[in-house]
């Protein structure tokens, strides 16, 4: 019985997730059929970014979901979607990227084996740890089970006093993900196999982004290897928290960006399925905000400094705008109406706090440094610190771009333990790791566009066009 309830699970969260990547695909306007593991992962990012907050204003508003009506309304979406687009794709030529590199067959099948193995130790030990952390059972998991009674939303449990320690302000976008991938049931296996699913996409989305920006598949390959063997995938404190799905839907906004640079062919959808990753990175959680706001801004410079005509330019920022803005502001609206406000790390007298740690601010830096040179990151940040020294001295611009946008979001996060009314030094050492670890896979992706290679130029190959 428990053989088949297992199986039960897993085959859930794999046509939950199919579905959202159906709708995801229809959304990014793809065309044809092929099956490029990278480019499902992209499309899953946007039909995630779609379908929960849809589901969330449901849920909020009274709309009652049980599995089959998310199943159904999830399928009939992406048809629906689909048929309404299908006139207007277009297939993204090749002159507009990057020519691949000319690499040894051998050494792209060895890297790619590598990579693969690596990721399948990963699975195994996600399989076989249990869900540990406080976090999970007192704030993630404990959301995704209690507030969907009779598939519908219910925040009076949030203000209890009893539940104040469990941050009933944070984002409930993980948790109604949750639901949408498990078609409505999440349980402890569901979130072991969600768990490897979004690893699965911040892999291929890492490897997506990095040989569409370098044209060079064992360096994607030798990447993502890099990332299986980060704390982002080793820490089994992070199974069943929202680090993962934040690094994924992260990595995957920035890669739909970096096609966003090269596209020719309908640039318009690709900047709307970006901006809606964007804008749904901040329902993951808090940290989720900064990043949402800095992803954003790299967005607009990616677009500004593209070789495109003014109007072009200003279509394209407005396609990209407009539904990050959308969907960050209904979560951040969503979450203030509706949510109730737990403790904050600015409770008190912050200022007074702030003022006395910004004259000795050597305790906090300590905590900061011990933690991004512990052992376990294996010189992570110091071998990514000498890349952005090198991508500045090259002037490859993109590379700051990206390296500086996970720069500024650990730096505002640091600043946050200047303020805290928790010790410092108890803080960093109880949250900074994890923050770290979810830029992992971005930081490796501003890192591998110190190799990006330029696109034909307008009117190369057979005639591609710039929109």
């Amino acid at each position: 019985m428990t053989g088949t309830t297992d199986n039960l699970d897993l085959l859930r969260l794999l046509a939950g997730a199919g579905l959202l990547i159906l709708l995801g695909r229809a959304a990014t306007r793809r065309a044809g059929f092929r099956i490029a593991p990278g480019e499902l992962a992209l499309d899953g990012a946007v039909g995630l970014s779609l379908a929960v907050p849809v589901a969330f204003g449901c849920l909020a508003f009274g709309v009652p979901l049980p599995p089959r009506v998310i199943a159904g309304a999830e399928a009939l979406s992406a048809v629906l979607l689909s048929l309404a687009l299908r006139r207007r794709r277009q297939r993204l030529p090749d002159e507009s990227l990057p020519a691949p590199v000319s690499e040894h067959r051998g050494l792209r099948s060895l890297s790619a084996i590598l990579s693969a193995a690596a990721f399948a130790v990963c699975v195994w030990k996600w399989g076989r740890v249990p869900l540990w952390s406080w976090d999970h059972y007192a704030i993630w998991g404990m959301k995704a089970r209690k507030l969907f009674p009779f598939s519908s939303l219910d925040l009076e449990m949030f203000r209890l006093p009893t539940l104040t320690v469990s941050n009933p302000q944070y984002p409930l976008g993980l948790p109604v993900g949750w639901r949408l991938l498990t078609l409505g049931d999440p349980s402890a296996r569901a979130f072991r196999g969600a768990h490897a699913l979004f690893g699965l996409g911040a892999l291929l989305a890492l490897r997506q982004g990095v040989r569409r920006a370098t044209g060079s598949d064992v360096l994607a390959n030798t990447l993502g290897g890099v990332l299986c063997l980060s704390p982002l995938f080793w820490d089994s404190e992070a199974l069943g928290l929202a680090e993962m799905p934040l690094a994924f839907l992260a990595v995957a906004a920035a890669a739909l960006l970096l096609e966003l640079r090269h596209s020719q062919a309908g640039p318009a959808g690709a900047a709307w399925a970006a901006g809606a990753a964007i804008g749904f990175v901040s329902w993951i959680k808090q940290e989720g905000v900064v990043l949402t706001g800095l992803l954003l801004l790299l967005g607009i410079v990616v677009v500004v400094v593209s070789r495109r005509s003014p109007s072009d330019r200003r279509r394209l920022v407005a396609a990209l705008v407009l539904p990050a803005v959308v969907v960050a502001g209904a979560g951040w609206w969503l979450d203030r109406v509706l949510l109730p406000r737990g403790f904050g790390f600015f409770v008190g007298n912050w200022r007074e706090r702030g003022l006395a740690r910004v004259h000795d601010p050597l305790p906090i830096l300590r905590g900061l440094a011990r933690e991004l040179l512990s052992t376990d990151w294996l010189g992570f940040w110091i071998v990514m610190s000498i890349v952005f020294a090198v991508a500045v001295f090259r002037r490859r611009s993109t590379a700051v771009f990206v390296l500086s946008a996970v720069a500024a979001d650990l730096a505002a996060f640091a600043s946050v333990y200047v303020f805290t009314y928790l010790d410092p030094a108890e803080h960093i050492a109880s949250s900074f790791f994890r923050i770290a670890a979810a830029t992992v896979p971005l930081a490796l992706l501003g890192g591998a566009l110190l190799a990006e290679r330029s696109a034909p130029r307008e009117g190369a190959g057979s005639g591609g066009r710039r929109v």
